[in-house]
């Protein structure tokens, strides 16, 4: 049996075909993900068409050359768009990198406000610290921009595109409902009472469901109608493709970054709370150090070369290949005394010293050492998270995991994580952590239980 895997990310859209009789991945290719249509604000839209359409395509090709029996979806969380209750789009895709809710005119930014609005028990069922990034945030300051009174439907991301594709009102995923800042982990469904006491009354929301039942079904152009299971999430479905197990913690950095604990129970603490499979959760801190982080120096360097020395543009593989070892060389020529330092905190306007280059001497303002103290400050930051995820409680991680493209491809920024951590970490055995979370769904969709808790941690 084969199924078709697609990825809806950030920066590219990613299918695989998945083959659950060999434990494999028969093929893959990738897009990239629609720009955002206007950069120069602080608005962060995709046009929806654009991305169904490339879906779509995705689907068909597909198709037309393996015999696929199911769709499986791992999408980017956090975003969300409306619709009116026939079905036509009211917005586009507004992406978790939307910024609007950090300017709310003459008041604090979104975020905050909310904190300060509602009954803090409320927000606490949610099992997130809000964020301008949530949901949330983007929503309440579109919804009271607009003045939208009459009733309108929320999605997010896997729920919206399956909807443009078939045209029915399809499930939504516990691990991408809880991000959006509006679900509630003791209730296990929308937190309507919070969204009624922020003037939100008026959305309807999808049913949230778990199940392996399909969410709706896709009509090819040849007529096949194919099962689409429910969307769940990309960061949930990385840390299930790690081959995770009970009590495993992994440490994800790729176009964002988080660290994820996989927990058997329902604990809130100094961490977030979301919603994993089997009956599980993760203890999990995101928005951590990134690429997305790495890249804004990236990009200023690359952009000295362009235009100050006119230097041709590089594939970004080999930019990463000198920089990282660039920052290598740094590091050993590095006498342990006080040097520069990095804080990568470029989208938090409201931290301390956020986005900051600091310590700027006479000499050590190069580019290998620029980079080298932003991998010294990655580190810091997760181990600190990792301290957070367990420090109200007495469990105790049994393996610690690496995933995620930056951190997979920097041989350096996994010796300063695991010196800070002084424990030993290990790579995911597969790079295609995603799929192979999205492979082992298919499983247990398909009734292969027996699979999952013993022979998928071979999958080649």
């Amino acid at each position: 049996m084969m199924v078709l895997g697609i990825d809806i990310g950030s920066t590219f859209i990613k299918s695989s075909i998945l083959d659950l009789e060999t434990l494999s991945i028969q093929h893959s290719s990738s897009v990239p993900t629609p720009d955002f249509i206007d950069k120069s604000g602080y608005t962060r839209e995709i046009p929806i068409e654009a991305l169904a359409d490339l879906v779509k395509k995705m689907i068909e090709d597909a198709v037309a050359s393996y015999a696929v029996e199911g769709i499986l979806f791992s999408v980017q969380m956090h975003g969300f768009m409306l619709f009116e209750r026939n079905g036509n789009p009211i917005t586009n895709y507004i992406s978790w990198q939307d910024m609007r809710g950090n300017f709310m005119g003459d008041q604090e930014d979104a975020a905050s406000f909310i904190r300060h609005s509602v009954n803090h028990n409320l927000l606490a069922q949610n099992g997130i610290f809000l964020k301008n990034t949530h949901s949330l945030s983007p929503l309440y300051c579109y919804m009271k921009q607009k003045k939208i009174s009459e009733p309108v439907h929320f999605s997010m991301m896997g729920d919206g595109i399956i909807r443009l594709l078939t045209g029915t009102v399809p499930p939504i995923h516990s691990t991408v409902a809880a991000s959006s800042g509006l679900y509630s982990l003791t209730a296990k469904d929308w937190n309507r009472e919070l969204a009624d006491e922020l003037g939100l009354g008026n959305l309807f929301f999808p049913p949230v469901d778990d199940g392996p039942e399909p969410a709706a079904f896709y009509t090819s152009a040849e007529k096949k109608c194919i099962p689409i299971y429910t969307a769940v999430g990309d960061h949930q479905a990385a840390v299930l493709g790690a081959c995770t197990e009970d009590d495993h913690t992994v440490i994800n950095i790729g176009t964002g970054g988080q660290i994820s604990y996989v927990d058997k129970g329902l604990h809130f603490g100094t961490y977030e709370t979301r919603p994993f499979f089997y009956g599980r959760t993760l203890r999990a801190l995101t928005q951590l150090p990134s690429g997305r982080s790495l890249n804004v120096l990236a990009d200023f360097v690359m952009d000295i070369g362009q235009h100050v020395f006119s230097v041709p543009q590089i594939a970004p593989a080999e930019v990463w290949k000198l920089l990282d070892h660039m920052a290598e060389e740094a590091q050993s020529a590095d006498d342990g005394e006080p040097d520069l330092r990095v804080n990568l905190s470029f989208f938090n306007h409201t931290a301390p010293d956020s986005g900051s280059i600091m310590e700027i001497g006479s000499s050590n303002l190069r580019v290998g050492n620029l980079f080298y103290r932003a991998y010294a400050y990655m580190a810091a930051e997760y181990c600190t998270a990792f301290q957070k995820l367990f420090s109200d409680t007495d469990s105790q991680t049994s393996a610690i995991i690496y995933t995620g493209g930056v951190l997979r491809k920097s041989r350096l920024l996994q010796q300063l994580i695991q010196k800070k951590l002084k424990r030993p970490c290990h790579l995911a055995p597969h790079a295609e952590d995603t799929m192979i979370g999205l492979l082992r769904l298919a499983l247990w969709y398909g009734g292969y239980k027996a699979e999952f808790e013993t022979q998928l941690l071979t999958v080649k």
